[in-house]
């Protein structure tokens, strides 16, 4: 794939207490010969050193494209935590799927680093991958409650 790709997502969300919150979320996905506009759910849970959240949103595309996903982490201690995340994306008649793992390192008071590896299969094609990032949180008390949202996350084979 030669496209650029552009995604801006919006998140709506509601903490239900300490360790639950709940979701919607809108936004679009763009290369530079397609794109589509989604919406979807979202929930998530924080219990001691767990946490997990999953997803599922439609896209109105000329595809009729739906996504569902579910991501976990385990905090080892403060700053260390393995993360873990499954995905599924059905575009038009090809069905998608993302599956990965990795840890993440917290910086005291700052963003956290992470490293993934991980395996796209879909179609007739099967893509493995290495990711690194970056995550900065911001917002009251907890800061940002979910993650990245978007059709490329389980489905870039299929663009």
């Amino acid at each position: 794939m030669n496209d650029d790709i552009t995604n801006v997502t919006v998140h709506g969300l509601y903490h239900l207490g300490d360790g639950a919150s709940l979701g919607f979320f809108a936004g679009q996905d763009y290369t530079n010969t397609r794109g589509g506009t989604f919406y979807g759910l979202e929930g998530g849970l924080e219990t001691g050193a767990f946490a997990a959240e999953g997803y599922v949103s439609v896209y109105d595309n000329t595809e009729s494209s739906t996504v569902l996903g579910v991501s976990g982490a385990y905090k080892f201690n403060q700053s260390v935590s393995a993360i873990a995340d499954i995905s599924f994306a059905k575009v038009a008649s090809e069905s998608y799927t993302r599956l990965s793992a990795g840890a993440e390192y917290q910086i005291v008071d700052g963003p956290s680093i992470y490293a993934e590896i991980g395996n796209i299969d879909g179609g007739n094609q099967d893509g493995r991958f290495i990711g690194l990032g970056v995550n900065l949180d911001f917002g009251v008390d907890r800061g940002t409650t979910f993650g990245r949202r978007s059709i490329w996350e389980t489905a870039k084979l299929a663009f």
